[in-house]
C-alpha cells in the first residue's frame, strides 16, 4: 500500500534533520516529501537524506502547501498524510500499523496517532486518497494554518470514518508540550497572523450548511454502515 507523507516546513533545517532520522528508523513503506518556500534560504545546504523536496513559489501558508502538493499526488498514492517539522515518529512500523487501522474501518477514512498532546482531535492524520479526490482538498482551504484538525476531526467523527491509534506514537515537539522547545519566530508569526482568523472561520463553517453537506457526502460515499443498509433495500 502506497503512502506519501508531506512535511511543510520553513526555517527549521535542524528539525527536518531530526525528523528524517526518526522517520528512517521507524517507517516501513511511507515516502517522505518536504515542501519549502522559494524565499527561504535556510535550506540551501540541506541534506534531505534521499527524500523528496519541492519548493513552493510564491511562499505558501500551511494549508496552501498541503493542498497544492497533495492534489498533485492524489492519483499516485493510495494514502496521504502530513507531519509538521516538529513531529518525531517513535513507534517502529508506525505506518504499517496506521494503514492496518484504516483497513479495520473499511479502508476509507482517517486515522491518527498518539502525539503526546491531544487525543480528542487528529492534530495530524493519515487519510485515504479517495476522500481527498472527492473533496478536492486535503485541508479545508478556507483556513490558513490553524483549526484544520478541528475541521478534519469534526467531519470524520460525524461521518463515522475516524480511528485513533493510541499505541502509535508520533510525538509533537511543540513548545506547549515540551519545555525544552523554544517558542521560535515561526510559532509567533503564525499565531499572530492566523490564530484568530482561522478560529472564526472554523466556527462559521461548523455552524453552516457546508459542514452538514460534507458529512452527508462522506456518509453516502464511504461509510460501510450506509453501504450495508443500501444493499438491503
Amino acid at each position: 500500500m502506497s503512502l506519501l507523507v508531506i512535511v511543510p516546513t520553513r526555517s527549521r533545517p535542524a528539525q527536518c534533520t531530526r525528523l528524517i532520522k526518526s522517520f528512517d528508523a521507524t517507517a516501513d513503506v511511507a515516502e517522505l516529501l518536504f515542501v519549502t518556500d522559494d524565499d527561504d534560504p535556510s535550506y540551501e545546504d540541506m541534506d534531505w537524506g534521499g527524500h523528496n523536496h519541492v519548493v513552493m513559489s510564491p511562499r505558501g501558508n500551511l494549508v496552501e502547501k498541503l493542498n497544492a502538493t497533495v492534489i498533485g499526488s492524489a492519483g499516485d498514492y493510495e494514502h496521504l498524510m502530513w507531519l509538521g517539522d516538529d513531529h518525531v515518529p517513535v513507534t517502529a512500523h508506525w505506518d504499517t500499523l496506521m494503514l492496518k487501522a484504516l483497513e479495520d474501518i473499511g479502508g476509507s477514512g482517517w486515522v491518527y496517532p498518539n502525539n503526546g498532546r491531544r487525543a480528542d482531535i487528529p492534530e495530524t492524520w493519515l487519510v485515504s486518497a479517495d476522500i481527498v479526490r472527492m473533496f478536492g482538498w486535503f485541508a479545508y482551504p478556507e483556513l490558513n494554518h490553524y483549526c484544520i484538525d478541528n475541521v478534519t476531526g469534526d467531519l470524520a467523527k460525524r461521518a463515522g470514518l475516524l480511528k485513533y491509534c493510541p499505541d502509535v506514537f508520533i510525538l509533537h515537539k511543540h513548545y506547549q508540550v515540551d519545555r525544552e522547545v523554544e517558542r521560535d519566530a515561526l510559532y509567533s508569526e503564525t499565531e499572530e497572523r492566523y490564530g484568530s482568523a482561522d478560529t472564526k472561520t472554523f466556527h462559521a463553517w461548523r455552524g453552516g450548511m457546508d459542514s452538514a453537506v460534507a458529512v452527508s457526502r462522506l456518509r453516502r460515499s464511504f461509510n460501510p454502515d450506509v453501504e450495508w443498509l443500501l444493499g438491503k433495500v
